[in-house]
């Protein structure tokens, strides 16, 4: 098999989430040219269940903008194609660990909505889901065929009214609506070819920006991509981390990953490292949607051939040596979903997803007013004006990093104040920070940085069949303690 040059091409990942049986698989199916792993409900306990029951990975291609395919040919800047990978997650109840997976490897999200149903208990998490995993919502009314056509205008139309009223509240308040049939009782697909015009957009913008991250990061005329890309922190191979959903053996391959890049870069021939074994591999080759490459980068979804291991591994993180920590508490800046009806108190045990990992913790609830915090972030200088400035931006997001010695004892050299619930009011005299100290059940793998993204949910006391959201809280790790 021929090796492609991936540097020409420009991926987007896309999630398509919503509730049980609005149409997500056939939309990908719909949309597709190639499938990969569990695509389109191909496993047999999801033939035999007739529903979705794991990520399903599919992938379409377009035709690079003029824009785009305009290069410095001297550094082969562009692209000739985008590719488009598609995620099919589930929308079943029980399923939500998956989901919420699914849901932190995309760049764009699908809500996919049956137009005879509306909004169902399911389709209001996956807003929640978004809401905090991406930037970039655009909501697809399936089914509406399910409409005769003298009155679809009216129907659709009356549907937008109750989905954009309902969306008020969260920052999806503008997401735009595409119209489709992807599995019609009878005739063509409606609305496919619109909305592959419609994500073309999305995807155009996102290819002009990183572009632009690397024109900015040219530092001279000898410089290839690669060179230019791996100069660039998040592309970096000692910064590479692999969310795997999948592994399996093949015959005279060896063991195969599949994944998405979350960080860094990945090349045949390099190191790599499964930190649940404290186990290295070197990677033998890559594949991008069945075609070789020799180097993939953040964002892309590859399948990755290692040598044998004898360690059941299913699904979860591989990374450079030593950029993953296994620990078994740690510290996040927590915030309350605004769903979510229930107190969270200390003492409470919530799962807690980073990725496709969920482990139980317990959590204690402790908080700082703003106003007496006194913290050095990195990079700064300890002086009163830009610790003024830290202490009362309230929506100042991505502040804390406990990762070094010096910010460290900068933060704990504060007085903490324990709480039994986690207070959600805004006190406008004297605002605070929110913290909770997470303590896992089972060793707990995260990024050895700051910033990564966690989500709490009670799955233990509210059941798969309940209208009540299960989404607790969000928070971002700042520290993590081994005991």
């Amino acid at each position: 098999m021929s090796t492609v040059d991936s540097d020409r091409i420009f991926n987007f990942n896309i999630g398509l989430l919503g509730h049980v049986d609005s149409g997500k698989t056939s939309l990908a199916k719909a949309l597709s040219t190639v499938g990969s792993t569990a695509a389109f409900d191909k496993s047999p306990e999801s033939k035999s269940r007739e529903m979705t029951i794991d990520l399903g990975f599919s992938a379409f291609f377009v035709d690079a903008t003029e824009e785009l395919t305009a290069n410095d040919e001297e550094h082969n800047i562009g692209w000739d194609k985008i590719q488009f990978t598609l995620v099919d997650c589930p929308g079943h109840a029980s399923l939500l660990k998956t989901i919420i997976g699914g849901a932190q490897i995309i760049d764009l999200m699908i809500l996919v909505i049956d137009v005879e149903k509306g909004i169902q208990t399911q389709t209001a998490e996956c807003v929640v889901i978004g809401d905090i995993t991406t930037e970039n919502l655009l909501i697809v009314f399936n089914k509406v065929d399910k409409f005769a056509p003298d009155v679809r205008e009216k129907k659709l139309a009356s549907l937008e009214k109750k989905i954009k009223n309902a969306l008020k509240i969260t920052r999806f308040g503008k997401a735009e609506i595409c119209y489709a049939a992807a599995n019609p009782k009878e005739g063509e697909y409606i609305g496919i070819e619109e909305l592959k015009n419609k994500l073309t957009e999305y995807a155009i913008e996102a290819a002009n920006k990183k572009q632009e991250l690397i024109l900015s990061h040219l530092r001279n005329n000898s410089q290839t991509i690669h060179q230019i890309l791996q100069s660039i922190d998040d592309y970096s191979p000692e910064k590479m981390i692999m969310a795997v959903d999948h592994c399996f053996n093949i015959k005279g391959k060896g063991i195969i990953l599949t994944g998405t890049l979350l960080s860094g870069s990945l090349h045949v021939g390099q190191t790599m490292e499964l930190p649940y074994f404290n186990l290295e591999k070197k990677v033998k080759s890559i594949q991008m949607f069945h075609q070789n490459v020799e180097c993939a980068y953040k964002g892309d979804r590859i399948g990755v051939a290692i040598s044998q291991f004898k360690k059941k591994f299913e699904r979860g993180l591989a990374c450079s040596p030593g950029m993953i920590l296994s620990f078994n508490s740690c510290i996040v800046e927590i915030k309350k979903i605004k769903f979510y009806q229930k107190q969270i108190k200390t003492n409470s045990l919530f799962h807690i997803n980073n990725g496709h990992l969920n482990i139980v913790g317990k959590t204690t609830i402790f908080s700082v007013s703003r106003s007496k915090f006194n913290y050095t972030p990195p990079n700064q200088n300890n002086n009163n004006q830009d610790n003024d400035s830290n202490n009362n931006n309230e929506n100042n997001e991505n502040v804390f990093d406990l990762f070094n010695a010096a910010t460290y004892t900068s933060f704990f050299n504060n007085e903490f104040e324990y709480n039994e619930v986690l207070n959600t009011k805004r006190d406008k005299k004297d605002p605070k920070f929110n913290f909770a100290l997470i303590e896992f059940t089972q060793p707990f793998y995260c990024p050895n940085k700051s910033n990564t993204l966690v989500i709490g949910s009670n799955l233990a006391e509210i059941s798969d069949d309940s209208k009540e959201c299960r989404l607790a809280f969000q928070g971002r790790v700042i520290s993590s303690i081994v005991r």
